[in-house]
């Protein structure tokens, strides 16, 4: 059976602890020990006319790390990249869907979550997610 946004949705409910749950986007809080939350946003999306989900995780203004300094890091991400979105750095992954098992889902929120949040306290003062509402 392949697997659909409903599903994925459905799974998010009952696992995760949602911060914001609206039809065509959910966000999912994690928190760190640095006594902060790290959302990450997930939403469906379509790539090479398939359905696909993205994940994507706020770091700081896009003035935080300059364009040279992210693509260099974008090297070393094992999952994931930096990119710029709405004049803010985030990292962001595209899934299949059809591919996608709540395994691979749960293990790739958790990676981008974790290498957001480091980034944050590495760049910025933690602050609050200015998207995703």
């Amino acid at each position: 059976m392949e697997t659909r946004w409903e599903d994925v949705r459905a799974y998010l409910r009952a696992s995760s602890k949602i911060a914001v749950d609206q039809s065509d986007h959910m966000a999912v809080d994690f928190r760190f020990p640095t006594a902060f939350v790290q959302r990450v946003l997930v939403m469906p999306v379509t790539a090479f006319g398939q359905p696909w989900i993205e994940l994507s995780a706020f770091i700081g203004p896009d003035s935080a790390m300059n364009a040279r300094a992210a693509l260099a890091h974008n090297a070393s991400l094992a999952v994931g990249a930096l990119c710029i979105a709405l004049d803010h750095i985030v990292l962001r992954v595209a899934l299949p869907l059809a591919a996608s098992s709540t395994t691979t889902l749960e293990r790739t929120m958790k990676m981008i979550a974790h290498e957001a949040a480091r980034l944050r306290t590495t760049l910025t003062k933690p602050a609050p997610v200015p998207y995703c509402e």
